[in-house]
């Protein structure tokens, strides 16, 4: 006769799982929401984009880290997502220096909205000096 494993007991708590910090911001994404569109530069307010890949803390079933975002307007976004995922690259935006500096603009200067609105124009005129 097999012995069967002892029952575990119904009244043992459970491990909650903690939210990650790092990967869940709330505030820097209103404050990137904020911000004018990198692409096309539409006011305020718009979509926070996750920038995709591993590096960014994305994973199966997980989006990427709350850090890893910058501004895209709906119609940006959707173009993104659907259509074309080289928008930023063609444009010649560095999206991941971009979503860096709005995040220390986010953490170190208090959301200061005009830092964030600026330093999304120079992504956009740094590609524009590339055209010319």
């Amino acid at each position: 006769m097999t012995r069967l494993p002892p029952r575990i007991a119904r009244d043992v708590p459970r491990k909650v799982a903690e939210p990650d910090i790092e990967r869940s911001r709330k505030g820097h994404l209103a404050f990137i929401r904020m911000l004018p569109c990198a692409s096309c530069w539409k006011p305020a307010p718009n979509q926070a984009h996750h920038l995709l890949g591993a590096e960014y803390g994305k994973s199966l079933g997980k989006k990427a880290f709350d850090r890893w975002t910058i501004p895209l307007c709906p119609t940006c976004h959707d173009i993104y997502h659907h259509h074309d995922r080289g928008l930023l690259v063609d444009q010649g935006i560095d999206d991941r220096a971009l979503a860096e500096r709005l995040f220390f603009i986010s953490e170190k200067r208090d959301q200061d909205l005009v830092h964030g609105s600026r330093s999304v124009q120079r992504a956009k005129q740094s590609q524009q000096k590339g055209k010319l």
